[in-house]
């Protein structure tokens, strides 16, 4: 009795959910039509995401690329014109460096491409977040899944997991609205070369 009492309660708390799994969704899912909605495509987009209580940035216009987090911990990348430049925000300097390698900085967290999400298999359900309960949509890619929340129509939050992270961002603001002075290189900074 006592076991069937613990397992009930455990239920009771985690806001017991049933899932399914939808196949050849053909653009039904939430998760498509709110990037279609907003015109998503990858390339140009301005993201405003909370986790705990740091807050991450992440801007894109083409290959500009503008990245921050902010709170426990401090982070500036920008990325344009081939160069990569990381910011030392306490002593207002910065290095420059060639990029080799492209980084996915919204690997797991924005999806990759818009076509394949059209026809893509997802899991679905009803998860409780603090106490509120949002209709969830989950993808696999390569190295994880991501977990997107929705209050009706309204994308809340992401969860991105991978065997190295399980990361749930409240989604602040996203929109295609970018300028060109993201990616500019703020005032004051010193470059340092190595």
């Amino acid at each position: 009795m006592k076991k069937i009492f613990l397992i009930f309660l455990v239920l009771l708390i985690t806001g017991c959910s049933s899932t399914s799994e939808v196949k050849n969704p053909n653009g039904s899912s939430l998760t498509y039509k709110y990037f279609s909605q907003e015109n998503y495509q990858g390339s140009k987009y301005n993201l405003r995401l909370k986790n705990d209580n740091s807050v991450l940035v992440a801007i894109k216009d083409g290959d500009n690329f503008y990245y921050n987090i902010s709170g426990g911990f401090n982070l500036t990348i920008i990325e344009k014109n081939g160069y990569r430049y990381q910011f030392d925000m306490i002593n207002k300097i910065y290095n420059a460096e060639s990029i080799i390698t492209k980084e996915n900085y919204m690997e797991g967290i924005l999806p990759a491409d818009m076509k394949k999400l059209k026809k893509q298999n997802y899991q679905t359900g009803k998860e409780k977040i603090n106490g509120h309960k949002y209709t969830f949509e989950t993808y696999k890619y390569d190295k994880g899944k991501t977990t997107y929340y929705f209050d009706d129509k309204k994308l809340k939050y992401i969860k991105k997991q991978t065997k190295e992270e399980n990361l749930l961002y409240e989604v602040l603001s996203f929109s295609l609205k970018v300028k060109s002075k993201d990616f500019d290189i703020p005032k004051g900074y010193t470059e340092i070369t190595y």
